[in-house]
Parts: structure tokens; sequence; C-alpha cells
């Protein structure tokens, strides 16, 4: 039945319908299954409740969330207010000053574009109230950026005295040089860690790094002339004071806070925000004239950018792909205005992995993301069902694969179903309310790979026997290789029967030349098609050879080791087979070719003789009985030599298995598994790493024959 969502389809009723009734409900989480079956009845609950993945967001921005045929794509929408310059650059270079006169040795970043409308920038050091000019000339700035902290407000103007920004200074007031103390005005506040990065009275960088104590003061060893910056390794609850040993509160970093590097104007530079592809820019409103943004970061293939892009309320793509952003500069846009930046903060194509997808993502600043399911790491994203958040921002994204859950649970249950997504089904099936039947179904084509799929499956299984329902010469050949690779395995080995059915109209010639081909001591051929009566209906339908040699392998599952079908009378009613021959007049021919057929005994339909399609003349390895018995032999011994895997092999150990080995088969002699077998011919030889062991027995042999003299004499 091919649904919305899923493909099912019986494992066992072919054609047929109105078999198997399925119905998939919407729990209260996940999915609820039943399936029913002539009576039987599997339930399943909850399927694809727990999610795979999930990614929450608290960084700076809006994060949606979208799952598709593309991947996984985190995307974000930041709205900026605009930080337009205070008055226009008339162009030229750009005057740098502070008005405190101690403010000296801060570094200052100029942000703006040159004649061609490129994006520029160059840094210059402070030096007090004296004016410190650009070499570079500016057609306009877009932004200013002061490292360091300084006392005075910091400003960018033109030879005209045009300000463009001020940046006020964060320092209270002058700081008296010597060693700095820190203290938060919280209690809680204990075990943040705080460095503080300055110069000495020498002009010599300074970094010195403090341990918080709550209310109580906590002083730096090293003494500081000037801050540069100074960063917590987590935010505080109470704002964080810095005193210099007049202990003057020279500045105050508010609570939830980290740090205090110095400022900016018309800049927004991104703390967690990452930036994975193009970035979309616009503005909430049509502009009156033609601002522009400047946009500085780094590629996805590691090379620095620097973009001026127009800004409207149609929204503008950079043709460029961001790694990262570092900053948006905002001088030249209108008062009042918003501007909007969008695009993708991390993609993953179908195929990655989601232990891969969660380790990166939880990398990125603002993002936390976690697998549910360990054993599920390796299933690739577009095992996720489809869909989208628009805001895992004040929802965390539960990235379920719910229709990868209910394929795998109609797989792994007892539903008679085998199951796999609909062509093209990307999310999980709408409800059935009702129960509904699998209709339309078909036999479908068994390839040799399946065989051969089917083969390789059974090394795991252990005392069977195999019947392969075709009565095709390349399937048995695969049978012939299969039982063959079984008593060779040097890991695994089990050796086993199995039994194959010719084809009806195989004359006698061709079965004699079909069994020379199999010619193999554990495979048992047939070539007589049956009829059974059903026990329900009590009407009769005839099977072909393959399922005498059901009825066969049956037989002998179900009977003492070592003892053979021959005479034992089968269920069926009658049987046929191929013209040329009959079970009357080629009895000796068919079994001198290695065939096992039915006749009709005094008892009814029996076994006529339990041969195998081995072609020598070995009275062993040609009879069932005797060479199940064989191989019952090998396999007991086997098992009770190989519980000694992995001790010490020294000679004295040999000798110890040597005598497991002759109890074991006293055992079988006793059972009557053997009919003799000789202790002294039992050997092992020292291999080093290993034991080879070696036996001389008689598997209990087939009474075949009965022969019956009559000795009559007069009274």
């Amino acid at each position: 039945a091919d649904g919305d969502a899923l493909a099912l389809q019986s494992l066992a009723y072919g054609e047929a319908a109105n078999r198997i009734a399925v119905q998939v409900l919407a729990g209260d989480a996940g999915y609820d299954v039943v399936v029913e079956a002539d009576g039987a009845r599997v339930e399943g609950d909850e399927i694809g409740a727990e999610p795979l993945l999930v990614i929450g967001y608290d960084g700076e921005a809006s994060m949606g969330l979208v799952l598709d045929t593309a991947g996984l794509d985190l995307f974000f929408r930041r709205a900026l207010p605009a930080a337009p310059v205070t008055a226009a650059h008339n162009g030229g270079v750009v005057r740098v000053r502070s008005t405190f006169a101690g403010d000296v040795g801060q570094r200052v970043s100029v942000f703006g574009v040159d004649a061609d409308d490129a994006p520029i920038f160059e840094t210059v050091t402070l030096n007090g109230l004296t004016v410190v000019s650009t070499v570079q000339s500016f057609k306009a700035v877009t932004g200013l950026k002061v490292f360091g902290l300084t006392v005075g407000d910091v400003t960018a103007d033109d030879t005209e005295a045009n300000v463009a920004f001020t940046v006020g200074g964060p320092l209270a007031g002058p700081w008296t040089p010597g060693i700095a103390k820190l203290v938060s005005a919280s209690a809680a506040d204990v075990g943040q860690r705080a460095t503080v990065v300055g110069k000495d009275v020498g002009g010599a960088r300074v970094t010195e790094a403090v341990i918080l104590n709550g209310l109580t003061e906590v002083a730096t060893t090293k003494a500081f002339a000037q801050f540069l910056e100074i960063h917590l390794d987590g935010p505080t609850v109470g704002a964080v004071s810095v005193l210099d040993s007049g202990d003057v509160a020279a500045l105050v970093i508010p609570g939830g806070t980290t740090d205090a590097d110095g400022t900016t104007a018309g800049l927004y530079v991104p703390e967690t925000l990452p930036v994975h592809g193009a970035i979309g820019v616009f503005l909430s409103a049509a502009p009156v004239g033609a601002p522009y943004v400047v946009l500085r970061g780094v590629s996805t293939t590691g090379v620095a950018l620097a973009l001026r892009v127009l800004a409207s309320d149609v929204e503008a793509v950079t043709t460029a792909l961001f790694g990262r952003l570092d900053q948006v500069e905002l001088g030249q846009l209108e008062a009042g205005s918003e501007l909007n930046l969008r695009g993708s903060a991390f993609t993953a194509v179908g195929s990655t992995p989601l232990r891969e997808v969660a380790d990166k993502i939880s990398r990125l600043a603002g993002f936390r993301a976690g697998l549910q399911r360990i054993a599920g790491g390796g299933l690739p994203v577009a095992t996720l069902d489809h869909g989208g958040l628009t805001d895992i921002k004040s929802t965390d994204a539960q990235l379920r694969a719910a229709l990868h859950d209910l394929v795998a649970w109609f797989n792994d249950n007892p539903t008679g179903l085998s199951a796999a997504r609909a062509a093209g089904a990307v999310t999980p099936p709408s409800p059935m309310p009702a129960a509904q039947f699998l209709v339309g179904g078909g036999e479908g084509v068994t390839t040799a790979d399946d065989w051969a799929a089917a083969f390789d499956a059974l090394r795991a299984y252990r005392d069977v026997i195999v019947v392969p329902l075709s009565t095709n010469a390349a399937v048995h050949a695969q049978l012939r290789a299969h039982v063959r690779r079984m008593e060779a395995d040097r890991i695994g080995a089990d050796e086993r029967n199995g039994y194959v059915g010719l084809g009806l109209d195989r004359s006698r010639e061709a079965i004699t030349a079909d069994i020379l081909a199999l010619n193999d001591r554990n495979v048992g051929a047939a070539a007589q098609a049956i009829t059974l009566r059903d026990p329900v209906t009590g009407s009769l339908r005839e099977y072909g050879p393959e399922y005498l040699a059901v009825l066969l392998a049956a037989m002998q599952a179900g009977t003492p080791v070592g003892e053979a079908q021959s005479w034992k009378r089968p269920n069926v009613v009658r049987f046929r087979q191929h013209s040329s021959w009959n079970p009357m007049d080629y009895a000796e021919a068919m079994l001198e070719a290695g065939l096992m057929f039915l006749r009709d005994g005094e008892k009814g339909v029996i076994v006529e003789r339990a041969v195998t399609t081995y072609r020598a003349n070995d009275a062993i390895f040609t009879e069932v009985g005797p060479n199940e018995a064989a191989n019952e032999s090998v396999k007991r011994a086997r098992r009770r030599l190989q519980a000694f895997t992995g001790e010490r092999a020294f000679d004295g150990k040999a000798s110890t298995m040597r005598s497991v080995l002759i109890a074991e088969l006293q055992e079988q002699l006793t059972e009557g598994l053997l009919a003799a077998f000789d202790p002294e011919a039992t050997t092992v030889a020292n291999r080093g790493d290993g034991f080879a062991f070696g036996y001389r027995g008689t598997p209990v042999p087939t009474l075949n024959f009965i022969n019956l003299t009559f000795f009559a004499s007069a009274a």
C-alpha cells in the first residue's frame, strides 16, 4: 500500500488482499500504530515522539530553522536602528582627538569610504588634546571605534570641525597609577575571572587576572597607569567597580555584562550572530535618499571582505559569501530608519551525520545543540522530518524523525510487513482514523542478489535445514555453495542439510544431470508434485516439487538425528512426476541417480529411501541418516572443544582437551550417534596458538534392508 508517507508491503501474502489491516493514529506524543493480520495484533505507542536533535539559541537576533531537500538551514534576522553621523564629512583626512589630556596611547579606528566609494579604514593613536589626523582621505565616515578606555570623549571631525562621531569616555575620571581593586555590588558574584589589560608608567603593556569575591575587594599585584580593557569570563549579578589605590571608582561594568574595552559609534559589532553565506540587507521603510551600509568580515574561504551595500526597502543580497561578520557600519543611514540583516547562520546538507551537526552548532556563539538519542548520531540530516520554525530563540527546536522511526518500527517488529518511505515523502503520514487493508500488491521478482542475501543471513542461524522455494538451478547452486561454506568456515562453522525441488518438467535424463551438477553430501533432491488437503476447508491443492523438499526437510527435523525418512509416511494424498519415469519401474535408476521420491506402499504414500545427491561410492555420504549423524558428531565435538578458547595453550592443556574429546565421543557412542570409534586414533597436534584435533569413528548406519529366510522342515 502506498500512502502519503509510508509504502507498506506484505511479506507473506503476495497478491492476496484484505488480510493485513493498518491503523496509524496521532498519539499524545508521536504516533500510535495497530497492525492486525489473521487475528494477530501488534501495537506500537508514541513512535517518533522522542526528538533526535535539539537546537536552542540565546543570541542577539531572531533565529529561524528550516529542514528541506537541501538540508538544514539556521537563518537569522537582525533589526538595527540607524546610527548616522552627527555631521557630514566634507572629504579629506579625519581628525581624531580626546577631550582629556591624559588619554594618550589608545588606538582609534576610523571607518568609511574613499572617493570611489570603496570601503577603507585607518587606525591612529590618541595623543590627548592634540589632533591626530589620518593619512588617507575619506569621502564619508561610516563608523568609529576606540580601543582602550578613556576619560575624555573621543571625536572624529574634518578640517572644518564637522564632527562625524563622538565616543564618550567610560572612565569616571583620572586614574591614580598603582594597583587596581575590583569589587562587585552583589555577594553572589564569586569566582568570575576578571582580566585587566593596560599600561604601566613606562608605557609597557601589562596584563593580570584576578578572581572576584563578591562584596570583598580583590587587588592586582601589578601597577597600572592606564587601562586598555577589562574582561569578565562570565556575566555578573551586580555591577563591578574598578577602584584605584585611593578607592576612587574609575570604571563600573554593569551587571549582566562581561567587559569594558572602549566603545564605538556608528557600528554594530555582533557577538552571538554566526554567519555562513550571503547576507541580505533592507530597510523597514523606503528611504528619502540613497543611504548605504558597509559590511566587514571574512569570506567562507578565509578572504577579508569589506562591502558597501545600498540600502532600500527592497532586499539587496551580497554576492560574496560570509563565513564571519565582524561589523556593520551604520553611519550613512538616515536618522530614524531601521536596517534589517538576513542570512544563514549554519547550513548542513542532507548527508551530514547528525553527530557532526550537533558538534558544530554547539560551538557557535549563542547556540546550544545536543543529540537526544546517542544511537542516532550516525544518521544523516535527511533522516529528519522536514519543516521549519520561525524563531528558535523563544522555543528550542525539537527535531524529530517520526517517518524514519515509523519505517523502523514496521521493519523491526513482527508486523508481517516491510516498510519504506513513499516516493518523495519527507514528513510523517497523515493519521488514519480507521484501519485500512493493504491492496494492490504483487508477488514481485526475487533476484539472484536476493537469494544470495538470504543465504548469507542464514549463516547466523544454527542447527537448521535449508530449503529454497525455487526450482531454479542457479538458486540450487547457491544452496550447495552455502552448505559447503558452512562446513568450511573457520569462524561459525555449522554443518547443515538442504533440499531442493527440481522442476516438474525435468525428464529422467535431465534429473540425473541436475543431481550430478549438485553432487553434495548435504543436499537432497526431489522431483515430484504433491497434493495436500487443506486442514481448514478440506479442499485439495497441488504443490510443486519444492514443497516436497520442504516436507522431506521437516521429516528429517522431526526425527532423531541419524534416523532417515525411508519408508516413513508424509501427509500426502497423491503425487505425480514427469512422464519419463515412475517409482515402480525406475526405482533403482532414480535411487542410483541420487533422487528422493515418493511411492505408493502398503501403508499409503511413503518415502522410498533417504539419499543425498553425493555421487561417489560412499555408504555414509550418500545416505541422509549416516551423513546427518556424521555432521552432528562433528558439531558436538567442536562445541565441547571450543569451550576452551582463550585459555593458555600449553601441552598439558592439549592432553586435557583430548580427554574431553574422547569423553564426548564415548557419549555419542552410548547415545547411538556413533556405531564405533577408536580412542587410540584420537589425535591432537600443537600449532602454537591452536590445537588441531582428529578422530576416527563410524556414524550409525541406516537400516535400509531386512532379509528374512525361512528354513522349512517337515514335522
